[in-house]
Formats: structure tokens, sequence, C-alpha cells
């Protein structure tokens, strides 16, 4: 999605061309694609000119919705230490230093855009140019 979103300004980007920066068989990509496609994130078109696009600006997207698909609804609310139940009534003996912090890292992935983080990505790569540095290659860093 940041690779989409990053290169907005192409209509479509091939799944081999975002496998080959990201290290990962375009049949994988593919797969994680469809998810994200079948949720309404990203589009296709088929045929020589054909590839991934983001379905909607990146500014309409949040880093929760690419969650969501990619990881499930509730996976952020999930126990920290991974008991099947845990909540102020039954809580884990982490439960209550997780939950103010899980309910800001939900209100930071609600809020912030995709566009945002693209956007920090620019930046600091200009940044780093500016003064000298090498830009850091975050996207090689990371996964879809």
């Amino acid at each position: 999605m940041l690779y989409l979103a990053l290169h907005s300004g192409a209509s479509y980007v091939s799944t081999r061309q975002i496998g080959e920066m990201l290290g990962e068989s375009p049949h994988f990509v593919a797969k994680i694609l469809h998810q994200l496609a079948s949720a309404g994130l990203v589009r296709s078109y088929r045929g020589p000119n054909g590839g991934i696009a983001l379905a909607r600006k990146p500014e309409k997207t949040s880093i929760k919705d690419i969650i969501d698909v990619m990881d499930g609804k509730r996976a952020l609310e999930k126990c920290v230490l991974g008991n099947k139940e845990c909540s102020s009534e039954s809580p884990c003996a982490m439960h209550e230093d997780w939950a103010p912090i899980r309910s800001q890292i939900l209100d930071l992935v609600k809020e912030r855009t995709l566009a945002q983080v693209a956007g920090q990505i620019r930046m600091d790569r200009d940044s780093r140019v500016k003064s000298g540095r090498p830009p850091a290659d975050y996207l090689r860093q990371m996964t879809l």
C-alpha cells in the first residue's frame, strides 16, 4: 500500500515490480493484493499496461483500514499475552498496563492515513538527500 501511495502518479504498478522491490515472489504479492482488492483498497487492471493501483485516495485510507484487512478487525484489540479471555472483568497480568497503550495505538492507526505516512517517508528521504546522507530505503525494510 505504501509503495502504491508513493507511486500514486503512475496509473498502475505491476505485481512483478512490487515483488522485486520487496524481494517477494509475484505469486505471494498477488495473494496479498487480492485480499486488499477484495476489501476495496486497491483495484487491478489486466493487460499490457495493467497492474495494481489504489482504489481510493491515500488521504481516505487509514492505517487501521489496512490492518483490518491484513490481520483482522480485532487484531489490535486482542490480549497482549494471547489469552482468549481478557477484559476489565477478567484481566490478564498485563491488562492494566496494556489497555491504555493499546488505546493510544488504536487512536493513532485510526487517525493516521496512508497519505500521511507516505508524506513522512518523502520528507525523511528529501531531508537525508539534502544533508548528504543516503536516503533510508523504508520500503525494502518492510513487508506488505
